[in-house]
């Protein structure tokens, strides 16, 4: 995420999106083959229950969607997903219409790759320590704060940089304590699953963050709406994890194991993690080519940035249906 939005800014000058798109899918398709090291460890190692194991598909569906605080999860999820693209997709234009220059963007968007790596491995270490909820509460209401100060203070070169700094360490610590959080509550059994249908909402987010952007943008001169509505939209999900009661149900009142499956196979964590971090840096990357393709094919911010929102929900979809295929 640091290194490919400069990347594909430097390939900008000798080549067109199309080149730079085919460059890209050649790397991802290196994930693929790293995907074939890794191994489906026991459930006699993993610290399930006998519970979790017996659990069907079916009543891990009606006891997720009869549970709150997994709702409040969604929520929360649902906030990131339209932070995070609402930045991605519209910080470049952004920083131009306030008077910096081009590369600021990019600069934003690299230094948020870089912080992200920071920021994620602190919140799960913190997550392992102290309250999950208070750490994502924490997390969102520093985002809101984040957003204010970026907003309202002189745009310069020095703003856009600590503010690629300090969002990039809030980016995707919500991750670590948001998978905690579900494993803690309902086991390791579904967790792909479950944590797939909160990861859905994510992209139901990323939807609203990229359309909405265009659509003020579009109808009111500005993109200030938008920085607005996620502004709001960080304290409140602050305001649901502060009242989420992280519990097990009472079919796991009793249950004491641990939910952690690197601690089965530690080969997975290497394979995994350079896997993972792969499409990682190919999706960043897109965020700076799918700019110039969807101005190649649309003439308005609006129907571009619809067309950008529509992808979003596409990758969603699939996202569910292979969460739900593995989950199964």
């Amino acid at each position: 995420m640091f290194i490919y939005p400069i990347i594909s800014n430097t390939l900008f000058g000798s080549y067109n999106w199309g080149n730079i798109l085919n460059i890209f899918v050649f790397i991802l398709l290196i994930a693929a083959v790293l995907s074939i090291f890794l191994k489906e460890p026991e459930i006699n190692k993993t610290g399930q229950s006998t519970e979790d194991a017996n659990q069907s598909l079916t009543a891990a569906f009606r006891e997720a969607f009869g549970y709150k605080s997994y709702l409040f999860l969604m929520a929360g999820f649902f906030v990131c997903g339209f932070q995070i693209t609402l930045i991605a997709t519209h910080i470049p234009n952004y920083v131009i219409e306030r008077g910096l220059d081009g590369w600021t963007g990019a600069a934003i968007l690299s230094l948020i790759g870089l912080f992200n790596i920071f920021g994620t491995l602190t919140m799960g270490y913190l997550a392992d320590k102290y309250s999950k909820k208070i750490l994502l509460s924490g997390l969102y209401f520093l985002r809101g704060v984040t957003l204010i100060l970026f907003i309202f203070i002189p745009a310069s070169n020095l703003s856009a940089v600590l503010f690629g700094t300090s969002f990039g360490l809030l980016w995707l610590a919500t991750v670590p304590a948001t998978n905690g959080i579900v494993a803690q509550i309902f086991g390791t059994k579904n967790l792909t699953l479950l944590f797939g249908i909160v990861f859905l909402n994510h992209q139901f987010g990323s939807f609203l963050g990229a359309y909405l952007g265009g659509f003020f943008y579009d109808n009111f001169g500005s993109f200030d709406y938008a920085w607005y509505l996620a502004i709001i939209l960080s304290f409140i999900a602050s305001l649901i994890f502060m009242a989420a009661a992280i519990t097990p149900p009472p079919r796991r009142a009793g249950d004491n194991s641990t939910p952690i499956l690197a601690r089965a196979c530690k080969t997975n964590i290497m394979f995994s993690g350079v896997m993972f971090s792969i499409p990682s840096l190919v999706v960043c990357s897109s965020l700076t080519v799918a700019p110039s393709l969807l101005a190649t094919c649309f003439n308005d911010r609006g129907s571009s940035c619809f067309a950008c929102s529509i992808s979003s929900l596409i990758m969603s979809l699939i996202i569910f249906v292979v969460s739900f295929i593995i989950g199964s």
